[in-house]
């Protein structure tokens, strides 16, 4: 056989090996270029989406390929949405928790390669997803702020691709919120006028005076009944251990040639019985340890002496206060030497922030 007749065939056997070449080169490139997103409806959430913190994503897509039955699911982090650059600071168990859904009863395991940032996704059956399906991931470390890219390839048991996506999602430096409540407290003392029903009791059942927020005028004395004069006071305070209201006086009622009306001895007042300078608190958060019924006076300590404390709270007021009436009652006899008898009171309002 002539050498140019050997030549035709194998001339043709090069060329035939050239095609099929080409022919794989353009196969090869065709699944590289798989890449294209397919699903709809994409989106990664995240539970917390502090850079550095732990959180759990939810990777959710609606598949293009409803038909076919996926076995496992890969999962590319990435910086770009086709790179495979790991986001800096992403972390996760190298066996993370997933939780599956739109894949019928299907559980699943996952497996995560630190070095390549894929997570490989096992289905416990392979199953056909649903319109709807999501992938969440327990405890996953955000990486740092800014964006990161998820590529999400669904395969099936042959292995070939049967859908792939892309998601973005932002980590972002938490904003701190921070504003300063100041110390309030608001303390006031209103006149009563006679008559008033305050819940005296012992000797009278209403004021028989009218009184002001800075004077008691008693007036000239009554010795054949009790004279009784009351005041409101009122204590608004953002104080979270509440607040206490004192009550002190400079000396003893107190006439121009030094005649004295006593204090009361602390008790039960008897119906125009009972003689000298006492006080009562009734309503509100009175002071209930001391002030045991409405009839109970106690005296009012002279400075220095501890003040009597009419009204306690341990906890912060509403908004629009507490309030108490402050009820004083004075009796004498006929054997107090005449003259004009003064001193004066000083409420003391104490919050405890």
């Amino acid at each position: 056989m002539r050498l140019k007749d050997i030549r035709r065939p194998l001339a043709s056997l090069v060329s035939f090996f050239i095609i099929l070449s080409m022919s794989s080169v353009l196969f090869l490139q065709s699944v590289a270029a798989s890449g294209t997103v397919t699903v709809s409806h994409a989106s990664i959430t995240l539970s917390n989406s502090n850079p550095g913190t732990v959180a759990n994503e939810t990777i959710q897509w609606n598949p293009s390929n409803t038909t076919t039955a996926v076995a496992t699911i890969d999962i590319q982090y990435a910086t770009t949405a086709t790179g495979t650059t790991v986001p800096s600071g992403l972390s996760m168990s190298a066996t993370p928790t997933i939780t599956l859904s739109g894949f019928g009863s299907a559980t699943a395991t996952g497996a995560y390669n630190s070095s390549t940032g894929v997570l490989t996704v096992t289905l416990s059956a392979a199953t056909a997803p649903s319109a709807t399906v999501s992938v969440t991931v327990a405890s996953v470390t955000n990486p740092s702020a800014g964006t990161f890219y998820v590529q999400v390839t669904s395969n099936s048991s042959t292995p070939s691709v049967t859908d792939y996506g892309v998601m973005a999602t932002t980590t972002v430096t938490q904003v701190v919120v921070t504003g300063t409540m100041d110390p309030s407290l608001s303390f006031t003392v209103t006149g009563i006028a006679s008559g008033t029903a305050t819940s005296t009791t012992g000797a009278e059942n209403a004021t028989t005076v009218t009184t002001t927020s800075t004077t008691l005028p008693f007036g000239h004395f009554n010795v054949a009944t009790t004279n009784v004069a009351a005041q409101q006071i009122s204590t608004t305070t953002n104080a979270a251990y509440g607040y206490t209201v004192t009550l002190q006086e400079n000396q003893l009622l107190t006439d121009s040639s030094s005649s004295t009306i006593p204090n009361v001895t602390a008790g039960t007042w008897t119906t125009n019985t009972t003689t000298g300078f006492g006080v009562n608190v009734t309503s509100g958060d009175y002071n209930s340890a001391l002030f045991t019924s409405n009839a109970i006076y106690e005296p009012i300590p002279v400075n220095p002496a501890t003040p009597v404390t009419l009204a306690t709270k341990s906890s912060a007021t509403s908004s629009s206060g507490d309030s108490e009436y402050v009820n004083f009652q004075l009796g004498v006899t006929a054997a107090q030497p005449a003259g004009t008898y003064t001193n004066n009171l000083d409420y003391v309002v104490t919050p405890t922030y």
